[in-house]
């Protein structure tokens, strides 16, 4: 199984709100294919993507660092 995924955005309750994970650092589990590196999620652009390299195992995931524990209201994964 490889998931592709385009953007991760992340939002309090406050319709004010940015976008929390717009530019915040992004890791993956294991290894991703070249240039489509796990920062694209959450840059903004959704016609960026990340993609796990060939023949990734079961359990891979991305881990975004939001910088600072906070409420979240909901999380929209593209």
């Amino acid at each position: 199984y490889n998931p592709q995924l385009a953007e991760v955005q992340v939002w309090t309750d406050d319709v004010a709100s940015p976008n929390l994970a717009l530019n915040k650092p992004v890791t993956s589990s294991a290894a991703t294919w070249g240039g489509l590196p796990p920062g694209n999620l959450t840059d903004g652009n959704p016609t960026t993507v990340s993609h796990p390299a060939a023949n990734v195992q079961t359990g891979f995931f991305y881990q975004i660092d939001l910088l600072r524990v906070q409420p979240l209201d909901r999380i929209v994964v593209r």
